[in-house]
């Protein structure tokens, strides 16, 4: 290649960085201040088949996504066939303002300023504006939009680290021309130092002017109150999380399958846009789609938003009617597994560690993909049955081909649950859910989830580190990914 030609196609990749992975470029700002907007009364209408009700805690460092999302949704805008509600924060003030989004005109209902409800991040602000988004607009179906940062299950150590620096997790891979996440950052060491000084909050919704976010807990409180007090008893249809990390097991459990349908999220860390809210409205304003059709279609319009630009993004649509089942699959396998760590075998315990050190990790390497784990825990069961120190021990032969089985069985309850599940190039075992197994600690805020007092996860756990289940280091660990099957080609 001639050098002038070089020079050019670098120039070339270098724009093309800059527009797919900065997508507010695209963007235009929010047309009016809303101190400006008048207010206006939007006439009685029919039912529509679907209210978008959009919380976005935008009182925080994601504020110019915020715009960019907002105008994708204005772009679009409201019909017979849906309803598009908003509440979106001022950033560095105690306001907030409620739309209903007509296509190309954002109209302000109403505003809040230094009130309870004004206050993203609350209990009280979510429930409030749900309620006033369901008494004022009427839908067959409703579905609840949490836009925010996320963190998982945890109390994250990285919280605030994503509040100032998330997109610089990303690096352009020039050879691949698709974005990666770099995962050798949690070795440095000055990164390692500032993260101990930031582990503060957790859950969703942060608001850093008023100091205040959605803890996990109270989500589910809130998401209760829905069900049983606005929707007379009837379950909320779907539930998205344009937020990281929330695609867990765990949150499942968190949120109560009794009052969701359809539980939309991601495994890994989203890209600080999130989705693009064109893709995913577009086809609701012209087509009838049932609950499990917009999960799906989102976790379409997800991929097809990122999946040429990225190694790494992950989007799975779950059905929580299964997922009791499947946390009766986990009490059982890790009850197994306490018998397997109990025999005291040091063969045994070295397959154990073996499977944690090879199953997918994301970003936050504590979450796991459980599907993954899954298919190397019954590999390893197997394994082990034919090693000789163990072969002749039948009650160590027996417990293995349970555990084996009960991973098989909890397999397929998986692949029920998730009826969607798109996964870049870089997690290609990335299946939908993941569940949190610390690669050294188990975190304090984990024991007050409703999971780990539902099963015995928790127990298995405490026993695992308790059996010297210690991991490498960050550099042997990056070093032993060689062997993995989600290793970057």
């Amino acid at each position: 290649m001639k050098p002038h030609i070089k020079v050019s196609y670098t120039i070339f990749i270098l724009i093309f960085y800059n527009l797919a992975f900065t997508k507010p470029f695209f963007c235009k700002a929010i047309k009016k201040d809303t101190n400006q907007i008048t207010q206006e009364v939007i006439p009685s209408r029919t039912c529509a088949e679907w209210n978008f009700i959009v919380y976005m805690a935008n009182n925080n460092s994601l504020h110019k996504y915020g715009v960019n999302n907002f105008n994708e949704m204005v772009s679009i805008g409201s019909n017979e066939k849906i309803n598009i509600i908003v509440q979106i924060d001022t950033p560095g003030t105690l306001k907030n303002s409620r739309f209903y989004i007509k296509k190309h005109n954002p109209v302000l209902m109403e505003s809040q300023q230094n009130t309870v409800d004004a206050i993203s991040g609350t209990p009280e602000s979510l429930f409030s504006f749900v309620a006033w988004s369901l008494k004022n607009f009427s839908a067959r179906n409703n579905a609840l939009i949490l836009w925010n940062h996320g963190t998982g299950i945890k109390d994250p150590t990285l919280y605030e680290l994503f509040m100032q620096h998330r997109d610089e997790f990303f690096e352009f891979n020039y050879k691949s021309s698709k974005m990666e996440l770099n995962r050798t950052i949690l070795s440095n060491e000055d990164f390692s130092k500032s993260l101990k000084a930031f582990a503060k909050a957790r859950g969703i919704a942060f608001n850093q002017t008023a100091n205040t976010y959605l803890t996990n807990q109270a989500l589910r409180e809130v998401l209760g109150r829905i069900k049983t007090e606005l929707l007379d008893g009837n379950k909320l249809d779907v539930l998205v999380m344009d937020a990281c990390h929330m695609a867990m097991l765990e949150i499942c459990s968190e949120i109560n399958p009794e009052d969701i349908r359809y539980f939309v999220a991601s495994q890994e860390i989203e890209p600080g846009g999130g989705y693009n809210y064109q893709y995913v409205l577009e086809p609701l304003t012209r087509h009838s789609l049932s609950p499990k059709d917009l999960a799906q279609h989102i976790v379409s319009a997800y991929d097809k938003e990122y999946g040429s630009i990225f190694v790494d993004h992950t989007q799975s649509a779950i059905k929580l009617k299964s997922i009791t089942e499947l946390e009766t699959n986990v009490d059982s396998l890790a009850k197994n597994l306490l018998k397997l760590i109990g025999f005291r075998k040091k063969t045994v315990m070295t397959g154990l560690k073996e499977v944690r050190y090879d199953v997918t990790e994301f970003f936050d390497n504590d979450y796991i993909d459980l599907a993954d784990f899954y298919l190397k825990i019954s590999k390893q069961c197997k394994t082990l049955q034919e090693n000789s120190d163990i072969s002749d021990e039948l009650d160590i032969v027996e417990t293995l081909e349970q555990t084996s089985e009960l991973a098989l069985q909890g397999l397929r309850t998986l692949r029920q649950c998730v009826v969607a599940n798109v996964a870049g190039k870089a997690l290609p075992c990335a299946q939908g859910l993941s569940i949190y197994f610390p690669r050294r600690l188990i975190h304090e805020s984990y024991k007050k989830t409703a999971f780990a007092n539902k099963t015995s996860w928790l127990s298995f756990l405490e026993s695992f580190f308790s059996g010297r289940g210690i991991f490498r280091n960050t550099a042997e660990h990056q070093q032993s990914t060689k062997r993995s099957d989600r290793v970057k080609k």
